[in-house]
């Protein structure tokens, strides 16, 4: 179920609250009552096209595409409004920009 960009606030922390409180509601089959906080932002463009990232020991993250489109580990795809709750592909992720026109955005959730 995708996320509607319509609806996102304009405002920068308004945006990101409104995607942590949307996605702690569809990641509760995984773990009921967890509420997600946000972690990171990544921006990608022609230059950064290449980021990594730790999943934690404790809790599983989840990856949002807001924007673009990237690959995970060589293995999986996040396009516009795709979620990635880390724990599928183990604890190490490098995110590759593949929209390098205009950019990518992704966000980290904890």
């Amino acid at each position: 179920m995708k996320l509607e960009k319509q609806l996102y606030p304009d405002q920068p922390e308004r945006k990101v609250k409104y995607l942590a409180d949307e996605l702690s509601k569809r990641v509760q089959y995984k773990e009921k009552g967890r509420v997600l906080k946000h972690l990171k932002t990544w921006t990608f463009d022609d230059v950064n096209i290449q980021e990594t990232y730790i999943n934690s020991d404790d809790k599983f993250s989840v990856l949002f595409c807001e924007y673009g489109q990237a690959t995970i580990n060589d293995i999986l795809s996040l396009n516009d409004s795709d979620i990635l709750i880390c724990k599928q592909l183990g604890k190490n992720y490098v995110i590759k920009n593949m929209y390098l026109e205009n950019g990518t955005i992704i966000h980290a959730f904890i």
